[in-house]
């Protein structure tokens, strides 16, 4: 009976796990806007600190009407209503369909060698398959989110332009501004929660150094009933096409800074910074341009849209004087006859105006190899954090640009 029958606790999880398998991320909202964009809030964070042995359905509903900001309409449901009609209705099913069950799929991977230490190898493989086709805009992604309790509140990491180089780490300062996380370029591909005596757990990110985290609430004692937490996230700007199939590897390690450092170098990606676009993009992403879509099959196929199209890398640490060079391979199709090329410097978010070079294209929309001198730019030169390439001043219809490849390099042609 829906006004005394008790939430089955199993089914509660049941309704979080179908929400996010299902691809149902957007059913239940916050209500706050940002950016003109809702953001999402998933079914678990709606039943948080709720008491689900002595909850009613009625006063599920109303918490989950109340915690979504009036974006979740459930008023179809009746006093007679079951927690299947509730499933149902979240999932926008047909009242008489039958609920879906969720069969986890277990692949054997191949065991690991772990050269030293209690080292976790973390393996993640996101596959969607949304109803919609648009090709949403990349947004910012967690790969993955750590957190760690009332102990570890010591954030750090390192941030320099001398990775490897037994440089001093950092202790990563609270923000200024009433948002709770900072963010950061970690140049050895590394961050870590610690206590007081430097030990704590690392999070290692092959290949990736943009990062954010930090500490809210109280250092104290290790009780995982409080609400004081660390949070550290390896953030990657993804594109995630509704059927795209996206994996990320990352390691977890559990000791002392000089451990968890240790580790980090052994397996960061080293050497100059190079893409080759055979089967997905490479961490880079667009705007006012969008590519054909998953799957990537041996090039980035890019309309461009609007003034200013842009292609851009993922944040990535070089030293100019090691890269003088960068070579592309690609078919312009455009009546322009140069392109631009773009860099972020250390410490930067955004390419200064003057950081760019121009460079002669030819419109044919041919494969040709174009090899740049970066260095013929006075302004290039220093630590180096993103490239971005802008193939036109303003796309018009039927402008493209087909990469295959972009290397930075010591040498030229």
């Amino acid at each position: 009976d829906f006004e005394s029958s008790k939430v089955d606790q199993p089914l509660i999880k049941q309704l979080a796990t179908l929400t996010i398998f299902e691809g149902n991320f957007w059913l239940f909202t916050t209500g706050r806007t940002r950016k003109e964009q809702a953001e999402p809030a998933f079914a678990t964070n709606l039943l948080a600190d709720l008491n689900m042995d002595s909850l009613t359905l009625v006063e599920l509903v109303d918490r989950l009407e109340e915690r979504s900001g009036g974006q979740l309409d459930l008023t179809a449901l009746s006093r007679h209503s079951t927690l299947a009609d509730l499933l149902r209705l979240v999932l926008g099913l047909p009242a008489d369909a039958p609920l879906p069950t969720v069969r986890p799929v277990v692949k054997r991977l191949p065991p690991w060698h772990v050269d030293r230490g209690p080292v976790v190898k973390g393996r993640a493989r996101l596959t969607n398959s949304r109803i919609d086709k648009v090709q949403h805009p990349a947004r910012s992604q967690e790969l993955p989110a750590l957190y760690a309790n009332a102990p570890y509140h010591h954030v750090v990491s390192y941030t320099g332009a001398k990775p490897f180089s037994g440089d001093s780490v950092e202790l990563i300062p609270k923000p200024q501004t009433k948002h709770p996380w900072a963010f950061w370029d970690a140049t050895e591909q590394w961050s870590a929660l610690l206590d007081e005596k430097d030990f704590g757990i690392g999070l290692i990110s092959p290949g990736r150094v943009q990062t954010t985290g930090g500490f809210v609430g109280r250092p104290g004692p290790n009780d995982p009933a409080a609400s004081s937490t660390g949070y550290l996230a390896s953030l990657a700007t993804e594109i995630l096409d509704s059927n795209i199939a996206f994996e990320f590897r990352y390691e977890l390690l559990p000791g002392t800074l000089a451990e968890i450092r240790e580790r980090a170098a052994t397996v960061a990606a080293r050497g100059l910074p190079s893409w080759t676009f055979t089967a997905d993009r490479q961490g880079w992403s667009y705007v006012n341009a969008r590519d054909s879509g998953w799957p990537v099959a041996g090039m980035l196929n890019v309309n461009t849209l609007g003034e200013d199209p842009q292609i851009i890398s993922p944040r990535v640490f070089w030293n100019a004087s090691d890269a003088p060079f960068i070579v592309i391979e690609a078919a312009f199709k455009t009546a322009e006859k140069t392109a631009a090329l773009y860099w972020v410097r250390h410490g930067g978010k955004t390419p200064n105006g003057e950081d760019a070079i121009a460079f002669p294209i030819t419109g044919d929309g041919e494969f040709h190899r174009y090899v740049v001198k970066l260095t013929e730019s006075k302004r290039y030169d220093g630590a180096m954090i993103q490239l971005r390439l802008d193939p036109v001043s303003s796309g018009r219809k039927g402008d493209s640009v087909k990469i295959r490849s972009i290397a930075l390099t010591k040498t030229g042609p």
